[in-house]
């Protein structure tokens, strides 16, 4: 057997298993919310890694731009408080284009380049902004604010749990 064919079968072999198929049970162990995570991942069970970190990045995406939205509506509706309009302003500085909207953006880039560490860099911070916006020092939040930040911050988690696995790959 030739050198070139021994080298066509080991990179079949890698693509193969690249896109083998993924128990989601491991991954979902990992998560801050095991149910959450199997209620957003059962759609794609048995998908490749690198499609569920796609999955998980693209649903990041529409819930952010969505809590981007919310908070928009939110900064309009609490004129009448400042402290919830500095706390509404505050979280949408971290949500926006320029941190976690962004981040994700990127990590979408990065996952094409099959850059899974940066993906992962990413993700974290966007957890982070998450967090940041979450523990801001204001009134009580009775708007769908808590927890539409919480979904971001778990669905990010599982982001980062799957860019992980394919780093260590």
């Amino acid at each position: 057997m030739s050198c070139t064919s021994i080298l066509a079968i080991v990179f079949l072999f890698c693509i193969a298993s690249s896109n083998a198929a993924v128990d989601i049970q491991p991954i979902c162990q990992k998560a801050k919310n095991p149910s959450f995570c199997i209620n957003l991942l059962s759609p794609k069970a048995g998908g490749d890694l690198k499609s569920l970190a796609q999955y998980t990045l693209n649903v990041d995406r529409t819930d952010t731009s969505n809590t981007v939205s919310l908070l928009k509506t939110l900064i309009g509706k609490s004129g009448v408080d400042p402290k919830l309009h500095s706390h509404y302003k505050n979280c949408l500085d971290h949500f926006d284009e320029e941190q976690a909207l962004g981040d994700i953006l990127e990590a979408i880039q990065l996952l094409k380049a099959l850059d899974y560490q940066g993906v992962s860099s990413y993700m974290s911070a966007v957890m982070t902004n998450v967090d940041e916006c979450l523990t801001d020092e204001s009134p009580p939040d009775t708007s769908d604010l808590p927890k539409s930040a919480e979904t971001v911050y778990q669905v990010s988690q599982i982001s980062l749990i799957i860019s992980n696995m394919l780093s260590n790959k």
